[in-house]
């Protein structure tokens, strides 16, 4: 599922990324849990980063505004 030729989209593979540290974070808390401690991941919501500058002007630019606007800073972040 992660090879190459199944992740050829930018945004696909940056989904991917996020899921994959929340499944991590998820299985480091049972661990960190046993001894009294609790493990968050914290997302920062959209960082303009060159993969977020192409969403904003590209075909998804509507939704990542969107996004945006809903936000709690109502603004994006920067790197």
């Amino acid at each position: 599922m992660l090879q190459p030729d199944q992740v050829t989209d930018p945004l696909n593979a940056y989904q991917l990324s996020k899921r994959g540290n929340v499944l991590r974070v998820m299985a480091e808390a049972v661990r960190w849990g046993r001894r009294g401690a609790r493990v968050n991941a914290i997302s920062p919501c959209i960082i303009i980063t060159p993969l977020a500058r192409d969403e904003l002007t590209g075909r998804r630019g509507e939704g990542y505004g969107e996004m945006l606007s809903r936000s709690p800073a109502g603004r994006a972040g920067n790197p």
